[in-house]
């Protein structure tokens, strides 16, 4: 819900600044994950603060919009809409929803990755710079899409070098000038 734009513009793809590119998309709601976005809703997540003055909610939605925009497949998609839905490292939260009830919403496929998200300590060290090689695929590279679509979303048009590392560690991880994956 929401009007064109409420989300803002957001600079997606670091990599693209290496060759000069810039890229922005501007998020528009989308009605394909109603039934999900309205459970997320129901539990509260609209009123749970998250960073930059925003709630929760619209941190879930952009990750998910991201992922969507990448062309991730569904589960995916659905695992980014509810990736930080049993709290994490960095972001405590207390929802009271169990696993049965998040898989019945979004599926066992998307929950897993969502479950191992949220449990995974020391996620940035696990998922992102030991390339999460502990992890069978294809849940390895749900986790390092989901992990990079979060990162985007909360640090768009962040010129700090740290979150610049992490952008083109992200780019040799996945592979995306070689692959044309998008």
């Amino acid at each position: 819900s929401g009007t064109p734009g409420d989300w803002g513009w957001v600079l997606l793809g670091r990599w693209y600044q290496a060759r000069r590119q810039e890229r922005y998309v501007c998020w528009f709601p989308t009605l394909s994950l109603d039934r999900e976005i309205n459970f997320l809703k129901k539990i509260g997540t609209e009123q749970v603060p998250h960073d930059r003055g925003r709630s929760l909610f619209d941190h879930l939605h952009g990750v998910y919009k991201l992922l969507e925009y990448h062309g991730r497949p569904l589960h995916e998609q659905r695992a980014g809409l509810f990736h930080a839905i049993y709290g994490t490292e960095f972001f405590g939260v207390n929802l009271q929803v169990t696993r049965e009830i998040v898989q019945k919403n979004i599926g066992e496929d998307a929950e897993l990755i969502v479950w191992t998200f949220c449990n995974t300590d020391g996620r940035d060290r696990t998922i992102r710079f030991m390339g999460g090689v502990e992890f069978p695929e294809p849940l390895k590279t749900s986790l390092r899409w989901l992990d990079y679509c979060n990162t985007a979303e909360q640090h768009a048009g962040d010129e700090n070098p740290i979150i610049l590392n992490v952008f083109s560690l992200y780019e040799s991880i996945l592979n995306w000038w070689k692959t044309g994956e998008k």
